[in-house]
């Protein structure tokens, strides 16, 4: 388990960076292999942020409300947050073109994996856990 070697806040932050590297390459990409080999970053992405986002949920959670916890999370992350980005996505498409969205894309990604970063720098300053 990756989970053994690196901290869930890790394996966030590098979810957001692979996924910043992905859409910048999208940025680029015109050869098949290239598309091909970037959607490989997406099932890493995907897969990292989904299960340490779980695993960060739990970690918060106390044991009576660990349901509702992951029922939230998946509201916000897969719902809202679904929702939002499909509306932004479509409107940056119709208005700048798929190339810019992809770049505005990994920019939104890298912003999140700093913030995220951030934040973890700052909580351990204050004498966190994380």
């Amino acid at each position: 388990s990756i989970f053994k070697h690196f901290s869930i806040d890790n394996v966030l932050v590098f979810s957001f960076i692979v996924a910043a590297l992905r859409w910048f390459g999208l940025f680029f990409a015109v050869s098949p292999a290239a598309l091909l080999l970037l959607q490989i970053f997406h099932a890493v992405t995907y897969g990292t942020f989904h299960v340490a986002s779980i695993l960060y949920i739990d970690s918060l959670t106390p044991d009576e409300t660990k349901t509702l916890g992951q029922a939230v999370n998946n509201a916000i992350t897969y719902g809202l947050g679904l929702m939002v980005g499909f509306f932004l996505n479509g409107y940056l498409f119709e208005t700048m073109g798929v190339f810019r969205l992809f770049m505005i894309s990994s920019f939104i990604a890298f912003g999140g994996g700093v913030l995220l970063k951030c934040s973890q720098i700052m909580d351990r300053r204050a004498g966190g856990v994380n």
